[in-house]
């Protein structure tokens, strides 16, 4: 072989691997093969708290709207916006958020009968969100 025909398969050669490099880093980091699974829950102060895992095979974020929501009229209390930030695949993170509207809590709003809890008359809602 000559050096100008080595040369050209060297750089064709070279080219292809950055091509390939660049465009699966580029597909990595799109999110793409992100798998974020979520569970979120609302405590009586009016804190919800939610976990993300990523259990795909490529880094992501999501974010989800939590509240509360009476279930005799389907009337929806406060809301708060709760995102992973990126997670790797694997990673868990807890996010931490108050869907406090004004001074009410969900006790105030979710009012249950004696000796029962106020997760007795609501549901916590999570709704898919975007930053």
């Amino acid at each position: 072989m000559n050096t100008k025909y080595q040369s050209v398969v060297l750089t064709i050669i070279l080219l292809w691997m950055v091509a390939s490099w660049s465009a699966e880093f580029a597909y990595n980091n799109a999110g793409i093969g992100a798998n974020i699974h979520q569970s979120c829950s609302v405590r009586g102060t009016g804190d919800a708290v939610c976990t993300f895992t990523n259990m795909g095979w490529s880094p992501g974020s999501q974010c989800v709207r939590v509240g509360v929501q009476r279930t005799s009229d389907g009337q929806r209390f406060g809301s708060a916006l709760a995102c992973s930030g990126n997670l790797a695949t694997n990673d868990s993170r807890v996010v931490e958020a108050s869907v406090l509207d004004g001074a009410t809590g969900p006790m105030d709003f979710c009012v249950a009968g004696l000796g029962q809890p106020w997760t007795s008359v609501c549901t916590v809602f999570v709704d898919p969100a975007t930053r």
